[in-house]
């Protein structure tokens, strides 16, 4: 697998990481990490499309 790509995984692994916690102090928030998860995930989707 392209090290681009394992590199983003573990990115969105850490942000996530971060939402749980985040999740686990406040019941309801919003929070800009999620948009972060959104635009990781779109340069992963990116990234496996350009493989193809």
């Amino acid at each position: 697998m392209d090290t681009r790509i394992l590199a983003l995984i573990y990115e969105l692994k850490g942000i996530v990481t971060s939402l749980a916690d985040l999740a686990d102090l406040e019941e309801a928030y919003h929070n800009p990490l999620t948009e972060r998860i959104e635009s990781k995930l779109e340069q992963m989707i990116n990234l496996v499309e350009e493989k193809a």
